[in-house]
């Protein structure tokens, strides 16, 4: 039996600082079993995209921010491959 994985990042809205900036993290889901682990990046909710999980790109340095978790992202596509789990199809 293969096991399938998804990965995505989300806003842990329960974690929100005083300065009103929210942590970024990663929902990463093996099969049952469910992790969030941190980016260790922040953002304001009014610069997230909810519907797509990911900055708006209306600044550059959301620009930025998105191409890191972009790249972030990709690296734990590959990791998760070389442990032949297979990506679940949404």
């Amino acid at each position: 039996m293969r096991l399938t994985y998804s990965i995505k990042t989300v806003l842990r809205q329960d974690k929100k600082k005083a300065d009103n900036l929210i942590p970024i993290y990663y929902s990463v889901r093996v099969g049952p079993h469910a992790s969030r682990l941190p980016t260790g990046k922040y953002t304001l909710l009014k610069d997230w995209n909810v519907k797509d999980n990911c900055p708006k790109s209306n600044t550059k340095e959301n620009q930025l921010l998105g191409t890191y978790l972009q790249q972030q992202l990709a690296k734990w596509q590959i990791f998760m491959l070389e442990f032949g789990i297979v990506p679940e199809i949404s």
